[in-house]
């Protein structure tokens, strides 16, 4: 069988020193399907059959990556997000200590026979819970409404997370359907 092909040869076993002549290089020929030919045709097409086998096996492995192990990451990181967002607006103490004085500022009782003094410490010491409570409830709304933008976030990521790989082959199939 006659063919009409590149002669490798003159490519690879050139003088050492000497510049690429391309004449040489890209020399044709008729010859017959040699050996070193069809042994480069082998490794090509093996070496084709690897870079495509392993191409698949990096998808296969990063689904698994994106569906396993990065989603149980995903979750620990918004976990820690959350306990930051809990401790920076300190959720459990001011909820426990609602009704305290504001900066602990109280009054202490006067004499027990002057009228004047128990109703000043009443009133300054329910003043000073009021402010406290109004000031403690001030902070844990900012908390809870920073927590529900947080959920509202971690919510809309984790679904585009969930959907990243779709989208993407989506976004691909389609594009190549606008240009054909």
């Amino acid at each position: 069988m006659i063919v009409y092909t590149i002669s490798w040869r003159s490519v690879h076993k050139r003088p050492r020193g000497s510049g690429i002549n391309l004449s040489r290089q890209t020399k044709c020929e008729y010859s017959t399907i040699s050996t070193t030919v069809y042994t480069t045709a082998k490794y090509r097409l093996l070496y084709y059959r690897y870079v495509s086998m392993f191409f698949l096996t990096i998808l296969r492995d990063y689904i698994s990556w994106h569906y396993t192990t990065a989603l149980v990451s995903f979750v620990r990181i918004y976990k820690n997000f959350w306990w930051f967002i809990v401790q920076f607006f300190s959720l459990p103490q001011l909820t426990a200590s609602l009704f305290s004085p504001y900066k602990q500022m109280t009054e202490s009782g006067g004499s027990l026979f002057n009228i004047e003094s128990w109703v000043a410490f009443i009133v300054i010491n329910l003043m000073s819970r009021l402010i406290g409570l109004v000031v403690r409830l001030f902070i844990i709304i900012c908390g809870l409404f920073c927590l529900g933008l947080f959920l509202l976030f971690s919510t809309i990521s984790y679904g585009m997370w969930l959907a990243g790989p779709i989208l993407v082959i989506y976004c691909l199939i389609y594009g190549l359907y606008l240009l054909f």
